[in-house]
């Protein structure tokens, strides 16, 4: 751990060092590559680097920071549980901390260079994600020193601390994020396509192409998919407008002005121009006159018309609702580039600046300059607003701003400076259209907050319309709500860029449309027949003409019209069908969960049926976010961050738990493979939870020699001689204890003590040491032989056995523990080892060994004896041979490859 925690400490050293350097050089390349990196730098170089330091200092200080006492929780481990717990929870707390938290107001962690030091939240999410892997990695250290479950424990670690790890990616990287963006779109693609499907009654194919592939025009379509209203129509500026017109672009205001006079008659309808009217044109019919050249009329003729004042005209003295959009600037530049800019920009602020703002500071700015409509058509509209879209990450747009904030830079450093106030807040142009259809007051009855994130439309009156309902061939009476409530109020969903979701309810050319000129040329009958009740839309569909601007967006569909996100925009909200997107503690809460559960499974199942859970849990994740959060209720929370932790848990575990056996292997090889049999090492190995850590109560065979005379042995041999004679004995009984699966428990001087039936279950353990103690009084006979023949003093033995419950275990100090067993059946073991001097006899058993071997040796009884430490005396027996002689080899480990029972 020391040689890890080094190397982290090195890589921290030299990314402290590289990082600004790196830095340096690139202020002299490319500016757009300085930008990329100053983003990369301020999540790294304060946040990361620092965290790889502490993980590297807590690996190399590991020694002196892990308590040694194995018996007990101690200071140190109360320390870091508490460390763990405190940085966990400061990790929750900062993650899920709403925008006007403490967390979100800290500002930046180095206010003087706050374009190249990350915000106070950011330092903390990570540090404290660090904290945890530290403190955990200690808390796992404690859990291996108290011999508690290390697969369990560290099962829930890994799930636990890989949540972590990927909730943290999903926030700050945008790899994650996009990858959740791309696959929120995937799912209206995957669910919500109705161009993959039939209308039933017509066998229709619904949301066709306004044009066949031969570009022929389609004059029979399906009725509208479900969820997508009939009453939003676009009237297209398309590839075929270029046709007939032969490429006069762009077109003549006066085609507008024939559009707003023709659904002058069009009862209750709203449209919408999303053409930016910036520039002033010139006289109808020639764009040049008034502009560049000067134009006059023939002798007798009046003056003809600028187009501007022809098109405002027509909006001003419509009956109905005309409204246009405007583009917002990410940067200031165009302000002197624009004429009236000032008047237009009053006009502006005086008609649709919003009012009723709440929580403004919170609003993140994304743009600096509104560009509005020259001033005579922004007089005569009904209403104007912003038609730019923000883009995610990833490239798909699935959202539309509907509020956008511009900070006030003449008052933003007054000391009474209040954002809700002085900042200037406009509206998106899909809000001021439902403004405008619910008819109801922008200034009045609009409320933003963004503090909750919502956008409230108030007092909506209670209106009522008529329609024909083609499925049922019957009239209906509707009210302007389409869930209509007591309060009458619709309350939309934004996040802090003003950005509402778009539910999309059908993809591309799912609303109808009509060619604009085919529209312009409607008589005022036919148009107000066609779009009463309607909500038109005016702009680019699909064009392809040379010069158009094409206003095309990557959508969950793949490239759309422009209009058409708006026209979906708009239809969420008159249909008050809002997408949701889960607040950050439903994401963090949903990764735990998961990481969670499988960390308490994994140990518990083999590592195939843990492939085959996390499978169904997948399965069942995906069901519940497609069929249930997504196409029930338009809510859209963390999906596949969920599937790759799942992934990477699994994997994470498998090499844990490889980690953990080749642990448990080395342990099981040092501690028993010096005083017990190969194949009882291998029977271990393969059935470790038969070695009781903290020890259990078993029914063993015990064993006890001793050499008789040693003291006068001793004296008769030099050390070194002695030492030589003892090592000859012991090796030879040692092998033959372990031949016949015997456990070594300890050597004390010239005696041995042994046992069977542990750790590996042995049911014949009472004969396999009776078999054993005679092996070993033949060899001895051996071994007399020939140290009579060296004149080498000659060893004798006695050798006591017992059968009965001991408890078993590893037993011993925080600083030296062996696997070895006590109680009244091991002291009465050591007793009758004493007792074969009394009667002269070489092996003695009890009673309790000798009813558990009596049909298969030959004994005879000595006595009825009290023993010390027990109150009932016991009967002994001398063990003096075997029923069947051929045991003698074949129940050696050596000779047999048959287990024993058990």
């Amino acid at each position: 751990m020391r040689k890890i925690g080094l190397v982290l400490l090195g890589i921290a050293a030299g990314l402290l060092i590289l990082l600004p350097a790196f830095l340096y050089l690139l202020a002299f390349m490319d500016s757009s590559l300085q930008f990329g990196y100053t983003r990369f730098f301020k999540e790294v170089y304060f946040t990361i680097v620092p965290g790889i330091a502490l993980v590297g200092a807590g690996f190399f200080f590991q020694e002196k920071l892990t308590a040694t006492e194995k018996d007990r929780f101690v200071l140190k481990d109360y320390l870091w549980t508490a460390l763990f717990v405190g940085s966990l929870l400061l990790y929750i707390l900062v993650f899920i901390a709403g925008p006007d938290s403490i967390f979100n107001r800290m500002g930046n962690l180095i206010p003087p260079i706050d374009f190249l030091a990350p915000e106070w939240n950011a330092f903390l999410l990570w540090i404290s994600f660090f904290v945890v892997l530290v403190s955990s990695i200690m808390l796992y250290r404690s859990v291996q020193r108290l011999r508690w479950d290390k697969n369990r424990s560290g099962a829930l670690m890994i799930g636990l601390l890989l949540s972590v790890f990927f909730s943290l990616m999903m926030d700050r990287f945008p790899l994650m994020r996009n990858l959740e963006s791309t696959f929120e779109s995937e799912k209206y693609s995957l669910m919500r396509n109705p161009a993959n499907s039939l209308h039933p009654p017509s066998g229709l194919r619904y949301c066709r192409a306004p044009y066949d592939d031969s570009g022929e025009t389609v004059t029979t379509f399906a009725p509208n998919p479900e969820g997508v209203r009939d009453d939003i129509e676009i009237i297209g500026i398309a590839t075929v407008t270029f046709e007939k017109i032969q490429g006069a672009w762009p077109l003549d205001f006066g085609v507008y002005a024939n559009i707003v006079d023709n659904l002058a008659q069009a009862e209750r309808s709203v449209t919408l121009f999303d053409i930016s009217f910036q520039d002033d044109k010139g006289i109808h019919g020639g764009s040049a006159c008034g502009v560049t050249i000067k134009c006059d009329p023939l002798e007798g003729k009046p003056m003809p018309g600028r187009q501007t004042d022809i098109l405002a005209k027509a909006i001003a003295s419509s009956p109905q609702k005309i409204v246009g959009d405007f583009p917002i600037e990410a940067t200031d530049d165009m302000k002197s580039k624009v004429a009236n800019y000032q008047a237009r920009l009053d006009i502006l602020n005086e008609r649709e600046r919003l009012r009723n703002i709440k929580g403004g500071q919170l609003a993140r700015v994304w743009a600096k300059l509104p560009v509005p409509p020259v001033v005579p058509i922004a007089e005569a509209y009904d209403g104007m607003g912003f038609a730019n879209i923000l883009k995610s990450d990833s490239g798909v747009n699935s959202q539309v701003p509907l509020v956008s904030r511009i900070v006030n830079t003449e008052r933003s450093q007054q000391p009474d400076y209040n954002p809700d106030r002085d900042d200037y807040f406009y509206p998106g142009i899909d809000l001021v259209l439902a403004v405008q259809y619910y008819g109801i007051d922008l200034l009045e009855d609009v409320e933003v907050d963004f503090l909750k994130g919502v956008i409230t439309l108030k007092n909506i009156p209670e209106v009522k319309y008529r329609k024909f309902d083609l499925e049922t061939m019957a009239e209906q009476e509707l009210d302007i709500m389409a869930k209509p409530n007591a309060s009458r109020q619709i309350v939309i969903p934004i996040d802090v860029f003003g950005r509402m979701n778009i539910n999309f309810r059908g993809g591309r050319y799912c609303f109808r449309y009509r060619e604009i000129l085919e529209v312009a040329d409607m008589s005022p009958e036919e148009a107000g027949a066609n779009y009463k009740n309607k909500i038109a839309l005016v702009a680019m569909y699909y064009a392809t003409g040379a010069g158009t601007a094409q206003d095309m967006h990557l959508g969950p569909y793949g490239d759309m019209a422009g209009i058409e996100h708006h026209a979906h925009a708009i239809n969420t909200i008159l249909n008050q069908d809002f997408a949701y997107t889960a607040p950050a503690w439903v994401n963090l809460l949903i990764l735990l969960g998961i990481g969670l559960l499988m960390g308490m499974y994994q140990p518990r199942v083999p590592t195939g049926m843990s492939f085959v859970l996390a499978l169904a849990i997948a399965a069942v994740f995906t069901g519940i976010t497609l069929f249930v959060s997504f196409d029930l209720f338009s809510f859209h929370h963390v999906f596949p961050t969920v599937l790759i932790l799942q992934f990477v848990q699994l994997v994470a575990f498998i090499g844990f738990r490889a980690l953990t056996e080749e642990e448990n292997v080395k342990f099981i090889r040092t501690t028993f493979s010096k005083f017990v049999s190969h194949d009882v090492v291998e029977e271990l190995l393969a059935n470790p939870e038969a070695i009781s850590l903290g020890g259990s109560k078993k029914e063993i065979s015990v064993f006890f020699s001793d050499v008789r005379g040693f003291t006068t042995i001793s004296e008769a041999l030099s050390p070194e001689g002695l030492v030589s004679l003892l090592n000859e004995y012991l090796s030879e009984m040692t092998e033959l204890i372990i031949d016949y699966r015997g456990t070594i428990d300890k050597y004390m001087g010239d005696a041995i003590m042994a046992f069977w039936g542990a750790p590996a279950r042995n049911d014949d353990h009472a004969y396999y040491a009776c078999v054993a103690a005679i092996a070993q009084y033949r060899a001895l006979q051996g071994l007399q032989k020939r140290w009579s023949e060296r004149n080498i003093p000659v060893i004798d033995i006695g050798i006591g056995i017992n059968t009965g419950l001991a408890v078993v275990g590893n037993m011993g100090s925080s600083r030296r523990m062996d696997y070895t067993l006590m109680g009244d059946t091991v002291n009465l073991g050591s007793r009758l080892e004493g007792i074969t001097k009394t009667y002269g006899v070489k092996i003695c058993i009890s009673e309790f060994t000798y009813e558990r071997v009596k049909d298969r040796v030959y004994a005879r009884e000595l006595d009825l004896v009290r023993v010390k430490g027990k109150l009932e005396p016991v009967r002994i027996y001398e063990l003096m041979g075997l029923v069947n002689e051929a045991d003698v080899e074949s129940l050696k480990v050596s000779h047999s490859a048959t287990p024993a029972k058990g």
